[in-house]
């Protein structure tokens, strides 16, 4: 199964999926290509996609009211 997620031709990640004669499922994709930012809450580091903001992202913004 071949699939590609984001909607910005920059953060498109293509991911292909396939399960190996053992049968575990594999994963081959581009996912070098974004960068990781570490979180403090998880194991394993998120990742920013260009152009988007997750909750923590947003909770560290400024506020601005007009």
């Amino acid at each position: 199964m071949k699939r590609t997620v984001g909607d910005q031709v920059d953060a498109a990640i293509d991911q292909l999926f396939f399960n190996n004669p053992d049968g575990f499922m594999v994963e081959i994709c581009n996912c070098e290509n974004l960068e990781l930012k570490p979180r403090g809450d998880r194991h394993a580091p998120s990742v920013a996609i260009p152009g988007r903001l997750d909750r923590a992202d947003a909770k560290r913004l400024p506020q601005t009211h007009s």
